[in-house]
């Protein structure tokens, strides 16, 4: 018989400078950092806009209320790195969800 745990996993959204403290003080197991590259910042001198991955502007604005745009000049080069808390050893449950998190960056590559 296969002996059955219980995990319970509690997602937070922040910015990275919150993430990395809630790692050095050991709130979190792990984070997930996602930063663009020089360039990300300029937007639109009038108006609205904002910079995001197109999976993300396709779901979160509808077609039918938002356009998009692709950006092409300059070059927009995203990072997103994964990271444990050093605090203290990572469970099986952090390095299970680390990862899935990885094969899954993976897969969108």
């Amino acid at each position: 018989m296969r002996p059955s745990f219980s995990v319970r996993l509690r997602v937070t959204e922040g910015y990275g400078g919150q993430v990395e403290e809630w790692l050095a003080a050991c709130r979190i197991d792990l984070g997930l950092f996602n930063r663009y590259g020089r360039g990300a910042v300029r937007v639109a001198e009038a108006g609205l806009a904002t910079l995001m991955p197109a999976h993300l502007a396709r779901r979160e604005y509808p077609a039918d209320t938002f356009t998009t745009a692709r950006v092409v000049r300059p070059v927009l080069h995203q990072k997103t790195w994964l990271a444990f808390t050093t605090q203290r050893p990572a469970g099986l449950a952090a390095r299970t969800v680390g990862r899935l998190v990885r094969e899954m960056a993976a897969g969108l590559a």
